[in-house]
């Protein structure tokens, strides 16, 4: 049965404020409850603040657990994500969610302050936090690769997202636990054992790791000496 839709002249003569949506996201969200978040979303006035709470409530019944999964989505596909408002002196003020409506994320320059007069520059936030995104040690990835120096593109975050979003907790943190403990850069499946059979993950360890292995070794030594003498 075909469909019939009202064009944008139309609604504009009948003085109906409506808002477009993007056939080609549309298409890509496949979370249902995403898809609805997301028009919703679109629907609000630019100075709306999003509130986690407020979009559960009008969803009602919305279970926090669908709502991380659907907002993991929209992340991972860069439709939604979170910006930091800085002052003129490069001080973070705010942070902002920004909804695009496409696929390639246009960058914000500025926007103005209404209660101070001056513009704030918005600095895309290319790391989400751990409680937007539901992964458990996600905080702990993060800390590691900028401990030892590595930074993470879009692409490796929406990667990385995409590999632990839909498993357990548990499931996540041992795969961060894994890739931290043998100094890898990436993330994998849990390996069996030992971790054998795969040289191509192998990566440094940092320093600081370098360093806690061998003064665990040299106690471990002074413990067994100790117990001889």
């Amino acid at each position: 049965m075909p469909i019939k839709k009202e064009t944008s002249a139309r609604l504009a003569k009948r003085n109906v404020t409506h808002d477009s949506i993007s056939r080609e996201v549309v298409q890509a969200i496949t979370d249902p409850v995403a898809l609805a978040i997301y028009t919703y979303l679109l629907t609000k006035p630019e100075n709306w603040v999003v509130r986690r709470g407020d979009v559960i409530d009008h969803f009602n019944p919305l279970g926090k657990d669908a709502y991380a999964r659907a907002m993991r989505q929209l992340t991972a596909l860069g439709v939604i994500w979170m910006a930091e408002v800085r002052d003129d002196g490069g001080r973070i003020t705010d942070r902002i969610y920004v909804v695009e409506q496409t696929l390639e994320p246009r960058k914000p320059i500025s926007r103005e302050n209404p209660t101070e007069g001056k513009s704030r520059h918005l600095k895309k936030k290319r790391l989400p936090k751990e409680e937007e995104i539901g992964i458990r040690g996600w905080q702990e990835w993060v800390d590691y690769r900028a401990e030892i120096k590595k930074k993470m593109t879009q692409a490796t975050i929406n990667k990385q997202i995409k590999l632990l979003s839909g498993r357990t907790a548990e499931e996540q943190q041992a795969i961060i636990n894994q890739s931290i403990t043998n100094g890898w850069t990436g993330l994998f499946e849990v390996k069996n054992g030992n971790n054998q059979g795969g040289k191509q993950y192998q990566g440094r360890q940092t320093a600081a790791g370098a360093a806690q292995a061998l003064r665990d070794s040299i106690a471990r030594d002074e413990a067994a000496m100790a117990s001889h003498d």
